[in-house]
């Protein structure tokens, strides 16, 4: 049974399937040609990616998915910062449409999704009791 996609070939491969599926979708909703054009810069990018990861960097072991301790800490920091920063900016959406009146159901939505996010997060990571094998 084979692994997820590992090395070089991770990056490329995924901007491979997302290009896949929106070129499906421009194609069925927009017409073919309109799908074409996204074909050259999907390749520019996946051989961005696959020449960046083919490096000795810590941004190429983030593309290879091999990450040491110090990365993945790292990574886990990133992360953490990027959902703070777009939570604050789903909480302030929310305070522009209530002073515009236009439509909040989009932004309660997102605040439900984070709501649920931050429980099930609180379940699945929690620390483990004293005592406990």
């Amino acid at each position: 049974m084979a692994g997820p996609i590992q090395g070089e070939w991770r990056a490329p491969g995924i901007v491979a399937v997302v290009t896949a599926i929106v070129f499906v979708i421009v194609g069925a909703t927009h017409g073919w040609v309109h799908a074409l054009a996204i074909l050259p810069i999907s390749l520019a990018l996946a051989l961005f990616f696959y020449f960046m990861a083919s490096g000795t960097t810590d941004y190429g072991a983030f593309l290879r998915g091999r990450l040491d301790e110090r990365q993945q800490e790292h990574e886990l920091h990133i992360a953490a910062f990027i959902g703070r920063v777009l939570a604050v900016a789903v909480v302030v959406e929310y305070v522009v449409a209530l002073i515009t009146r236009t439509a909040i159901w989009p932004s309660l939505t997102l605040i439900c999704v984070m709501i649920a996010a931050f429980v099930a997060a609180r379940i699945l990571y929690r620390e483990p009791s004293i005592g406990a094998d």
